[in-house]
């Protein structure tokens, strides 16, 4: 359960760390990469969902990968949206 929520709160950080990314797109809309640890958990349906409908209300393009739990697989996915400049 701790393992869970340290990747919620490793999700939330870097969500707060795209959103003040100097990277904005022409149209205005910032774009938010998220990894999320597996989409197998009502917990992480419900984080997607609910990041959707935020990012939506504030007029984000948001970008949603799934690590299911290789943690490995995340770090190249968080590289790629630094890479991307998100």
């Amino acid at each position: 359960m701790q393992r869970l929520w340290g990747w919620a709160l490793i999700t939330v950080v870097f969500l707060n760390f795209a959103a003040c990314s100097k990277s904005e797109k022409q149209s205005g809309a910032k774009t938010i990469g998220v990894s999320l640890l597996t989409r197998a958990h009502q917990f992480h349906k419900d984080l997607e969902e609910a990041l959707l409908e935020s990012a939506k209300q504030n007029n984000f393009k948001l970008i949603i990968t799934v690590g299911e739990w290789d943690v490995g697989r995340q770090i190249s996915q968080i590289e790629d949206f630094i890479t991307l400049k998100l």
